[in-house]
């Protein structure tokens, strides 16, 4: 409230320096005794903007104070209430801001700490699926290798069972072996049908 007297007496007097003030047949000087019954009678009328200056002037009784004096200092009273309200909402405003700011700036670094969290997860990802693909080709290059090993074991088998059997059917597999073959025929049968040397 001090503010607020401190700006209407400023106005008051800034107005009556530059003959701007209404003109009256008498001028007075809103001292501070004035001022705040004028201010006293404004608040029991419910404010300023409530407050006609024709009531302000009945409630003040005060000698040689006119209804243009009051509208006239009623009008500089609300213009410095509005500026002082005004002020203050632009202060509140600006702190909000700041607030805003601030809340604004922390959501910003969180959104930028997540979005590193993400790449970070990302790029981990990515370094398991590399290793996983390392790992599959050389899964697919040792079945290869097992495979074609298994191959020439299977072919080093069939060529020597087809060696096996080819010698065992062929003629002179037959002749060698037989070659060695004695044949004991008993000596008491001469009817056997077989004669004693083999040829």
């Amino acid at each position: 409230m001090g503010d607020l007297n401190e700006c209407v007496s400023a106005i008051s007097s800034n107005s009556a320096a530059s003959g701007t003030a209404v003109t009256s047949k008498t001028q007075i000087r809103w001292t501070r005794e004035l001022h705040d019954r004028f201010v006293e009678c404004v608040n029991r009328l419910g404010g300023a903007d409530k407050a006609t200056p024709k009531l302000i002037l009945r409630l003040m009784d005060w000698e040689g104070l006119t209804i243009f004096h009051v509208k006239s200092h009623l009008q500089k009273y609300r213009n410095a209430k509005y500026i002082l309200e005004s002020a203050e909402a632009k202060s509140d405003k600006q702190a909000s801001t700041s607030n805003a700011g601030q809340v604004d700036n922390k959501r910003g670094m969180q959104l930028k700490e997540a979005l590193q969290l993400q790449l970070d997860v990302q790029r981990r990802l990515h370094e398991q699926l590399e290793v996983q693909w390392k790992l599959q080709l050389s899964i697919e290059e040792q079945a290869r290798q097992l495979k074609i090993s298994i191959d020439q074991q299977q072919q080093t088998s069939r060529s020597l069972l087809d060696t096996q059997k080819s010698n065992i059917t062929s003629p002179t597999y037959l002749s060698t072996t037989l070659e060695n073959v004695e044949v004991l025929i008993p000596q008491d049968s001469e009817s056997t049908p077989f004669s004693p040397e083999i040829s």
